[in-house]
């Protein structure tokens, strides 16, 4: 995907990039006044991934569950096939059917 793919036109790399980099110091700014809480929330709001069926392989092991949450250190709870809640901090995510 590319953003002359997506949108039919062409964009300047320097004003893509200067959008990019105002969002990021907005959300650190955001950050530094608010802590994670706010960027969480923020998270939970404009997620699809609540309720979802997923499969999250991690460096020691693949999981399969519903998503329930993403708690406030980042880490997403699973809840895995035998009802388990179980944090996962780093893995590769993928949804069934996509």
């Amino acid at each position: 995907t590319s953003i002359l793919g997506e949108t039919g036109r062409p964009f300047s790399r320097v004003v893509v990039l200067q959008g990019i980099l105002a969002a990021l110091d907005d959300l650190y700014q955001n950050f530094r006044t608010a802590g994670f809480d706010g960027i969480l929330a923020r998270w939970k709001e404009l997620t699809d991934m609540m309720g979802r069926a997923v499969t999250v392989r991690t460096a020691g092991a693949t999981l399969t569950g519903t998503v329930v949450d993403c708690d406030r250190y980042g880490a997403l709870i699973l809840r895995d096939e035998e009802g388990r809640d179980v944090r996962i901090y780093s893995g590769d995510v993928t949804v069934p059917g996509t």
